[in-house]
């Protein structure tokens, strides 16, 4: 699961990003297809509630319509490939623990439940998956031996093994754009004793001319769970008690969801519907529950689910496969 603890907003534009911009052969838009999840049960407040897997379920489904894709309870992190077929999670060796430095392994799965295999050795903390444009290559996160959080890609048959991002930050979240040949990711720079910065930064798909889409940011404030717009033109992302989109040249930003004066909630999870109307993302308080709000009218919609006793969290919505 992603980090909750986003706060505040600041944003400036960034230089322009035209030389980045490269069309690629895959279009990720379709139409809306089922939306796949991260369950547990239990929990609240400052207790952790108890995974029960991966779920699958059409919008606005009951607990009769929720169908398990996993029900190991290490499975979270779950991402859809462009034509809506296959599921990448992460799997824990050990769910009941906190610790950053369990090991962690990238799975694959078809959404029918069938084909379930590693895509890496389990020797190592990989997490956060996401499929490239493509669809032939999975980015991860990887934590190496000297602690620091780099993001990866393998080939879908776990061979391939690419270091896509470097340096001394930490890297978290990354995202393909189906459209534009870009990379959208967290980055954290921590100093002697304090996090210095924690920004979402866009590059080339290989990692390359990274660009802080977030430059003036106050270091008090993260920046987080950056997801791109279907169309490739906007990249939405959490501040903790709102959420924002810009560009992906960092300009025109909208805030999507407000503050809530005295509310301790957290907006987490954004993600685009793939006909690019509408966002579903995740409140946390307490338990953490599924929203979904209509991008032309920033007004909130019914809710995705209709199952209020587990906790929801890191949505992705399939594409509908065109014969399917």
């Amino acid at each position: 699961m992603t980090r909750l603890s986003r706060f505040a907003l600041s944003l400036a534009a960034t230089a322009s990003l035209a030389a980045f911009l490269a069309p690629v052969a895959f279009s990720w838009p379709g139409a809306n297809g089922a939306i796949v999840f991260e369950t547990s049960i239990g929990g609240g407040g400052e207790e952790r509630g108890r995974g029960t897997g991966i779920q699958i379920a059409p919008l606005g489904a009951d607990r009769s319509q929720i169908t398990p894709l996993t029900t190991d309870p290490g499975d979270s992190d779950p991402q859809a490939s462009p034509d809506g077929r296959q599921v990448v999670f992460s799997r824990s060796s050990d769910p009941e623990s906190f610790s950053s430095e369990t090991a962690s392994t990238i799975y694959l799965i078809n959404a029918d439940g069938s084909g379930l295999r590693p895509l890496t050795d389990g020797l190592h903390t990989d997490r956060e998956p996401a499929f490239s444009a493509l669809g032939d290559r999975v980015y991860f996160t990887r934590l190496l031996a000297n602690g620091v959080v780099h993001i990866f890609s393998v080939r879908l048959n776990g061979g391939g093994l690419l270091q896509i991002t470097s340096g001394g930050g930490d890297e978290f979240h990354p995202r393909a754009s189906a459209r534009s040949g870009l990379l959208t990711f967290e980055r954290r720079v921590v100093g002697p004793h304090s996090v210095r910065y924690h920004h979402v930064f866009v590059s080339r798909a290989n990692g390359s001319r990274p660009r802080d889409l977030t430059p003036k940011l106050s270091n008090r404030f993260t920046a987080a769970d950056p997801e791109f717009s279907p169309d490739g033109k906007r990249i939405a992302y959490s501040l903790g008690d709102r959420l924002v989109s810009v560009r992906v040249n960092g300009t025109k930003p909208r805030l999507l969801i407000p503050p809530r004066g005295g509310s301790s909630m957290t907006f987490a999870d954004p993600t685009y519907a793939p006909d690019g109307r509408s966002l579903l993302f995740s409140i946390v308080s307490g338990r953490s529950s599924l929203h979904r709000i209509d991008l032309r009218r920033l007004r909130g919609l019914p809710n995705p689910l209709v199952e209020p006793h587990i906790s929801v969290s890191s949505p992705a919505w399939l594409v509908r496969p065109a014969n399917g």
